[in-house]
């Protein structure tokens, strides 16, 4: 009997709302894991608001809503979150033998962010998932589109329904998993490839795009420097 294609199975989509914009030192204000079907049909296994323990700041406040008042008021203890998304993620692997994805909207960002609150809490979380980032792929597939890439854009692109519910964790990971469906679709030799195949894809299609993003900045900012590294960025975090 011949396994089914990581295509033909759910993904686990992930999305994260947070303090800040540092993977390593922010922390999780709001976590969703939805399973998206192929189909493109949606299930929340599981969603809440996070007590980050920490002042959550107004600009971060402003983007998703989440005020440190609200977060006090409504919010669940981290550790808490991170054993509901780490049992999401192990049923996942587990039920599929490790062949359906794990899907984010720029993992390079998300994936260091749980993997981090992970250990500062000492929660368990399967660090090997098979991990899919649309807006990687969408960039290693369609490199010279003009535009910008934010979720927004990408999912209007994609004809992705995503509307005032941005910046909500439930609503950008659902538009996250049906982003990467329809660009399945859309470039069909990326639903031919393994998951190892695009796991290699990933991780040397970002660096090649890092290094041109380096030596375009360089032409002004002779000093500039952006950390290599997907999904985890390899500098050392700061204490």
């Amino acid at each position: 009997m011949t396994a089914a294609a990581w295509t033909e199975l759910p993904f686990l989509a992930l999305d994260c709302e947070t303090t800040g914009v540092d993977p390593f030192n922010d922390r999780i204000v709001e976590a969703a894991a939805v399973q998206v079907e192929v189909d493109g049909a949606a299930a929340e296994l599981w969603a809440g608001v996070v007590n980050p323990g920490v002042p959550i700041p107004d600009e971060a406040a402003a983007i998703h809503g989440i005020t440190t008042a609200r977060a006090k008021a409504e919010g669940i203890p981290t550790e808490l979150a991170l054993i509901q998304l780490g049992r999401a993620v192990w049923r996942h692997i587990e039920e599929h033998g490790g062949r359906a994805a794990v899907v984010g909207f720029n993992m390079r960002f998300d994936w260091p962010l749980i993997l981090a609150e992970a250990a500062r809490h000492h929660v368990d979380i399967p660090c090997f998932a098979p991990i899919l980032d649309p807006y990687l792929l969408d960039r290693l597939c369609d490199r010279y589109r003009q535009g910008k890439r934010q979720l927004t854009v990408v999912a209007d692109h994609y004809g992705v329904q995503l509307g005032d519910a941005a910046h909500g964790a439930v609503a950008d990971a659902t538009a996250a998993g049906r982003v990467l469906r329809e660009l399945v679709r859309r470039y069909p030799k990326t639903g031919e490839q393994t998951l190892a195949e695009l796991w290699l894809r990933q991780t040397h299609g970002a660096e090649a795009l890092r290094q041109g993003f380096v030596e375009f900045k360089r032409r002004t900012d002779p000093g500039f420097h952006a950390a290599a590294g997907w999904p985890i960025p390899v500098e050392v975090p700061r204490s």
